[in-house]
C-alpha cells in the first residue's frame, strides 16, 4: 500500500511540474491568474508544451488550434527593403496594358524620371506668366460650366491634370458634341497608363502651338485659334480646343513609341504621331483636317486646309510656322 501511494505521489509530482511554470505566462498580455507551482519560484518549473505561441504580431492557440489574439507591433524596429521601395502595395489599376512590367511596380521602375501618384498619369508644368490661366480658358470654354480642369501639385512645378463636374454639372446633355470629343480625348491621355509630362508655355518664340521634341505646347498659340462654337456641330476650320488634344495626343503617341524627352524621333515616328493625333482633331472640330499641311513661303509658315462635311475646304496660314526663324507668336489668315 506504501509503494502504490509512493508511486502515485511521484506521477502527481512529475505531471504538476510538466504543467507549472516559474511566473505568470499571461502577465505579459494583462491577464493575473493563479498559476500551479510546487516550489513557489524557488526553482525553474516549465511547461511540456506552451499553448499560447507569438507568430509575427498573432497570439495562436497551439493547443486549441485558434487565433488568441494580436498585439501591437513596434513601429520603430520597421524599414523598407531596398527591392521593394519603388513599389505600390496595390496592384496598378492599369495593369492589363502592361504586362511586360510587374503589376505592382512604380513609374515602370524607374521613380527618378517620372511621377505617378496613384497610376494616371497626365501632368503639365507652367512657364510663363499667365501659362496657367490660359491653360485652364481652354477647358473651361469649352464645357458649359458642366466640367472644369481640376489640377493637383505634385512635385518640381508639375500639377496632376483631371477634368470633373463642376458644382451643380456634369450633364454632358449639355455640353455639344465636339465639347465630348474633347473630354473623351483629353481625358484617354488622364487615364492611360502612361507618364505624360507637357511643358505649357505662354508666348515662347520657340514653340509654335506645339513642339513634338520638346514636349512642350503654347498656350498662347492656342488661345487665337477659334474657340469651340457649341452651338455648331461643324466648325468653320481649326479650333483651340482641337489643337489642345491634338497635341496632347501627339505627346501621349510619343510616349508609346517610347522616345525620350528632348528626343524627336525618326521622321516616321513624328509623322505616325501626328497621324494618330488627327482624328481626335477632326471628331472636335465636326471637320476633317487635311493631312498633308501645305508651305506659305518662305519665313510666312504653313497653310492648314480643314474640309467640312458638305466638301467645303477652309485654308489658313499660321505664320511663325516651321519654316520660320525666330518663331513670332502665331497670326491665322484665312
Amino acid at each position: 500500500m506504501k509503494r502504490s501511494s509512493f508511486l502515485i505521489a511521484i506521477c502527481f509530482l512529475s505531471v504538476a511540474g510538466l504543467y507549472a511554470q516559474d511566473e505568470n505566462p499571461f502577465a505579459r498580455y494583462g491577464y493575473h491568474v493563479p498559476v500551479a507551482t510546487m516550489t513557489n519560484g524557488r526553482f525553474p518549473e516549465f511547461h511540456d508544451r506552451q499553448d499560447v505561441v507569438q507568430i509575427g504580431s498573432v497570439l495562436f492557440n497551439a493547443r486549441a488550434d485558434t487565433i488568441s489574439g494580436d498585439i501591437a507591433t513596434d513601429t520603430t524596429v520597421m524599414w523598407l527593403e531596398a527591392q521593394t521601395v519603388s513599389r505600390f502595395i496595390t496592384i496598378d489599376p492599369h495593369a492589363e496594358r502592361y504586362y511586360n512590367i510587374s503589376p505592382y511596380a512604380y513609374c515602370a521602375n524607374n521613380p527618378i524620371k517620372y511621377i505617378d501618384p496613384d497610376g494616371m498619369d497626365f501632368y503639365v508644368s507652367f512657364h510663363g506668366d499667365g501659362a496657367e490661366k490660359l491653360f485652364r480658358k481652354i477647358f473651361d470654354d469649352a464645357f458649359n460650366n458642366q466640367f472644369e480642369v481640376y489640377l493637383t501639385q505634385q512635385k518640381d512645378n508639375y500639377y496632376r491634370v483631371d477634368i470633373v463636374a463642376t458644382e451643380g454639372g456634369g450633364d454632358f446633355s449639355k455640353i455639344s458634341e465636339g465639347a465630348y470629343e474633347f473630354y473623351n480625348g483629353m481625358k484617354e491621355v488622364i487615364n492611360a497608363n502612361r507618364v505624360v509630362n507637357v511643358a505649357v508655355y505662354n508666348g515662347s518664340s520657340d514653340i509654335s502651338i506645339g513642339n513634338f521634341r520638346t514636349n512642350s505646347i503654347d498656350v498662347a498659340d492656342m488661345n487665337q485659334f477659334e474657340n469651340l462654337d457649341n452651338s455648331k456641330t461643324v466648325q468653320n476650320s481649326a479650333t483651340r480646343q482641337g489643337k489642345m488634344v491634338h497635341e496632347t495626343q501627339e505627346q501621349y503617341q510619343k510616349n508609346l513609341k517610347g522616345i525620350p524627352r528632348g528626343s524627336g524621333g525618326r521622321y516616321q515616328d513624328v509623322e505616325s504621331s501626328h497621324r494618330s493625333a488627327l482624328p481626335y482633331e477632326n471628331r472636335v472640330n465636326g471637320n476633317e483636317r487635311q493631312l498633308k499641311d501645305g508651305n506659305a513661303g518662305r519665313n510666312r509658315g504653313v497653310y492648314e486646309y480643314y474640309k467640312k462635311p458638305d466638301g467645303t475646304i477652309v485654308r489658313i496660314r499660321v505664320e511663325g510656322g516651321q519654316n520660320s526663324s525666330p518663331r513670332p507668336i502665331i497670326k491665322l489668315t484665312y
